[in-house]
């Protein structure tokens, strides 16, 4: 089965691509389902904290094509109903593309919800079980415990699979590989 590629409305018109940061290296964002948002900033060289959302730089909506120059930026996809996503890239001169898988924010939040139950669970079974109260005689520990254990751990584990079904995923094709210097051999370099 093949796939239908679409344009965007700017390139069906024949604009050119947007280049927030300058002219570069064409990125190609598109998305596996419903369309989203894109947003990029640009990372400065060492820079040991994220960008600040005023950083950011709305391009359009999927599917789309922007130039980037070299250098590090993060982009982030968003939208209704998804669940929103980020990752970080590297632009050389190769243009790149990144494939966005769209998730339900919906169930990546109940997801997480129940997990938080599920670690509930666990440590009131914990609790309980370090307490070292002194139960009546006629109250089996064990047969409280193991039930608990037992559901906090389906609860995170249920919790656990709905939140990764949930989130949306970047996927960027990787960058070509660098060229080898001539003359390498060895370990040894020079031009001949």
């Amino acid at each position: 089965m093949g796939v239908l590629a679409l344009a965007s409305p700017a390139r069906a018109q024949g604009a050119a691509s947007p280049a927030p940061f300058g002219p570069g290296a064409a990125v190609e964002v598109v998305s596996e389902g419903k369309p989203v948002n894109v947003f990029v900033a640009r990372l400065a060289p060492g820079a040991a904290l994220p960008p600040s959302d005023s950083d950011f730089v709305k391009v359009g909506k999927t599917p789309l094509t922007l130039q980037l120059p070299p250098g590090s930026y993060r982009i982030e996809v968003e939208g209704v109903e998804i669940s929103n996503e980020a990752m970080l890239i590297e632009m050389r001169s190769d243009p790149r593309r990144i494939k966005v898988r769209t998730g339900s924010e919906g169930l990546a939040t109940t997801g997480t919800l129940f997990m938080g139950l599920g670690i509930l669970g666990v440590v009131g079974a914990t609790a309980i079980l370090a307490s070292g109260s002194k139960a009546p005689s006629g109250l089996d520990k064990a047969g409280v415990l193991i039930p608990m254990y037992a559901a906090g751990a389906v609860c995170f584990g249920g919790g656990l699979a709905m939140s990764m079904v949930g989130s949306s995923k970047l996927e960027a094709d990787p960058p070509a590989p660098p060229e080898r210097p001539r003359g390498a051999w060895l370990g040894v370099r020079g031009t001949f």
